[in-house]
């Protein structure tokens, strides 16, 4: 025997790529299904806040929110043999609470709550905080600011349930389109007209208190706007470089 001969080196074996996203989903799935309790525990801990955000949105109660939550999850793993890894797991849990939303607001026969309130997104958009540029409101700036927000809950509250749920998701949730389609079960075409009437509606209603500049930025039109003059900026780009 060669006691100088070279050992044997074991070979190490190489790391896979580490799951997407998608696949880390669709893995905790089929481990749920495969009666792993713990996998589901992951997919609620992973989710959980952002089915107590659309929750919120429709109740406008942090309880009720919490109940929402807990009640959507219920039904979302009584539904997951159902789910198709086509979709995005993301996407299908949204389309449940969503419904939960909507089924909550049927429930208690009463118009949701829109968060808006509490929502300060909305309305420091269009009135700027004390330092920022823009016109100073005075000493009645605080009054001013509550009572825009009143204003626009009762606005958002009066928008149909179909037009509310597309509004929601969209301008105060930031939704795609296509997120949105996928969520709610209809076409793009349909999203888009359903917040074609509910700005259109809001505008009308929120006129006398914003002025044209802040309603396109309260509705999400400013940004959109932003968005489109970009593509064309570089699509023209491209055609003068090809």
């Amino acid at each position: 025997m060669n006691d100088d001969a070279p050992g044997t080196v074991p070979q190490l074996r190489k790391a896979g790529p580490a799951p997407s996203d998608r696949e880390w989903d669709a893995q905790r799935v089929r481990a749920t299904l495969d009666g792993d309790d713990h996998a589901f525990a992951e997919l609620f801990q992973r989710y959980r806040e952002r089915v107590y955000r659309i929750a919120f949105r429709f109740t406008r109660d942090h309880d009720e929110a919490m109940d929402l939550t807990q009640t959507t999850f219920i039904k979302v793993h009584q539904r997951l043999s159902s789910y198709r890894e086509e979709s995005a797991f993301a996407t299908w849990l949204s389309r449940i609470a969503t419904n939960c939303g909507i089924d909550h607001v049927r429930a208690k026969k009463r118009q949701a709550k829109v968060n808006l309130d509490d929502a300060p997104e909305l309305t420091d958009q269009v009135l700027p905080e004390e330092g920022q540029a823009g016109p100073r409101l005075g000493p009645g700036a605080q009054y001013e600011q509550a009572e825009l927000g009143k204003a626009i809950q009762r606005a958002v509250d009066d928008l149909s349930e179909k037009h509310r749920s597309v509004f929601v998701l969209h301008c105060v949730e930031g939704t795609p389109y296509k997120e949105i389609a996928s969520i709610l079960d209809i076409s793009i075409g349909t999203v888009m007209s359903r917040l074609f009437h509910a700005r259109r509606y809001l505008r009308k209603s929120l006129s006398s208190y914003l002025g044209d500049a802040q309603l396109r930025t309260l509705l999400g039109e400013e940004a959109e706007s932003e968005k489109t003059k970009k593509k064309t900026t570089k699509k023209k780009r491209v055609g003068e470089t090809s």
